[in-house]
């Protein structure tokens, strides 16, 4: 789609990349449209659009772990939707677009019911529709398009994730050791002060929070909450049955995943080779260097949203039946 990833010489190491993109690297904010709706279930999640001509190609973009709209490499694809003149829209996970949401339980790797109950109503007639994911939003759309290939609406011509975990259990074991530590004290922040509201309108799950509370780990976080809370047996029993690669080869859809050999938070076993073995629709793109959602190459700075972008050029007619 773009020229090869090369990263900057002084952009080296495995979290500089992941630091930089987050931390210090430029993004524009755009202008965006908030949308709620109503749920199946009486829960509601929130849309942000970047509005555009009506005919134009929409990109609908899932975040991740605790992400939202206004992260920087959302704004960063959002301006270059924009500049394209296409139309962009952010679907918020639960609980994660700056207010709570109603139940006890919110979101996690497998929750796909608001992407398969929303996606056929952002789907209009004529217009290319694409998907991109990041991180756990990549892992969420790969289990959607995996799971329920027969209610992906034709309208929907490709996918794209960036950095996301097919395997979970690789990635939590890895934010335990050394600097990725301060990568799980980050999303624990937000994640444990979530739970603790919750056990405040949900007595019942008052326990849960406690122990999550307590929670120094991703893995002992989710053994505590998010596991229990959202039905699974275990923690093992929600990275076995939560995970995407199980899923990949019933995809339909031209999906590229795209995946950094030094990302530390979605180390490369993340992604198993015979998760892909058969997956005839998906794409897999190494790159040495990028770290976690950063991508930040040498002269191309808009190099991943153009990657992305570029990938749904390339598959934006319609399916030949």
């Amino acid at each position: 789609m773009t020229d090869p990833f090369v990263a900057p010489s002084w952009l080296q190491g495995m979290h500089s990349q992941t630091l930089w993109s987050y931390l210090v690297q430029g993004a524009p904010s755009p202008s965006l449209r908030r949308e709620r709706v109503t749920t199946p279930d009486g829960d509601f999640v929130d849309l942000d659009w970047m509005d555009g001509p009506a005919d134009a190609p929409l990109v609908i973009a899932l975040h991740g772990l605790e992400g939202s709209s206004s992260g920087p490499y959302m704004r960063r694809l959002m301006g270059r939707i924009q500049a394209r003149g296409w139309r962009g829209v952010v679907l918020h996970s639960r609980g994660c677009s700056g207010e709570d949401n109603r139940f006890a339980q919110a979101y996690h790797a497998g929750h796909v019911a608001d992407i398969r109950a929303l996606l056929p109503t952002l789907v209009g007639a004529g217009s290319p529709v694409f998907m991109v994911g990041y991180s756990l939003g990549g892992a969420q759309l790969m289990r959607f398009l995996g799971e329920f290939p027969d209610e992906v609406p034709a309208g929907v011509r490709a996918a794209f994730t960036v950095s996301s975990p097919m395997t979970l259990e690789v990635g939590s074991e890895s934010l335990k050791h050394g600097f990725n530590r301060a990568y799980t004290l980050k999303f624990l922040w937000t994640l444990r002060a979530k739970a603790a509201l919750k056990a405040r309108l949900f007595p019942e799950h008052a326990e849960c929070a406690r122990r999550a509370g307590r929670a120094w780990s991703l893995e002992a976080f989710d053994a505590a909450w998010t596991a229990p809370v959202h039905g699974f047996d275990s923690v093992s029993d929600y990275y076995a049955r939560a995970a995407a690669g199980p899923f990949l080869r019933n995809v339909r859809v031209p999906s590229r995943l795209l995946m950094a050999r030094d990302d530390t938070i979605v180390p490369p076993e993340s992604l198993r080779e015979e998760q892909v073995a058969g997956a005839a629709a998906v794409d897999v793109l190494w790159t040495e260097g990028g770290g976690h959602v950063g991508f930040v190459c040498q002269g191309r700075p808009h190099w991943l949203e153009d990657e992305i972008l570029g990938w749904f050029e390339a598959h934006g007619n319609p399916p030949t039946r």
